[in-house]
């Protein structure tokens, strides 16, 4: 787990750096969780956006 919690930080990291507004960060984020065997869930409402993340352990 410590492994994991380090490579989100770091790919978080770099999306925050190098691909902000970019609109591709929801991309790598999506095909990240699915690696991982997790699932990405998005919600709407009016002026609110809200991205929930789910893995398997």
């Amino acid at each position: 787990m410590p492994m994991l919690r380090l490579l989100l930080k770091m790919y978080t990291n770099l999306i925050e750096r190098y691909l902000r507004d970019t609109g591709l960060e929801l991309a790598l984020v999506q095909k990240m969780v699915r690696h991982l065997g997790g699932s990405i869930y998005v919600e709407s409402a009016a002026g609110q956006t809200t991205f929930t993340v789910k893995f398997p352990f």
